[in-house]
């Protein structure tokens, strides 16, 4: 009977692990993912320190995407105004020990 119980515990645990793992997998999936303009624009463009956040952009006659801003209305590049079709947030900037930490658990 005692063996049951731990096997219940041990799934209810194994349950909860693969809630959490779905829930940080749903929230990377949204950060790194492109927005299509048409469905949403940044709602957050300045930074705590009041700086402009830099976006990832699309723009159609380009092959490669660019980095550009937001100001709430429009993407800019501080000279040139952008006609984007979809943006999405740049990844955090390299952090050395958290490159040696995940060539470790290879």
């Amino acid at each position: 009977m005692s063996n049951i119980k731990e096997l219940a515990n041990k799934l209810n645990e194994l349950s909860e692990a693969v809630d959490v793992l779905t829930e940080r997998l749903i929230s990377l999936k949204k950060r790194t993912r492109w927005t299509p303009c048409y469905e949403m624009m940044p709602d957050r463009y300045i930074d705590e320190y009041g700086n402009k956040i830099p976006f990832l952009v699309s723009i159609p006659y380009r092959q490669y995407p660019i980095m550009a801003f937001y100001d709430g209305v429009l993407f800019y590049n501080g000279l040139t105004k952008y006609n984007v079709t979809a943006w999405r947030p740049l990844p955090p900037k390299y952090k050395e020990a958290e490159h040696e930490e995940k060539s470790e658990n290879v």
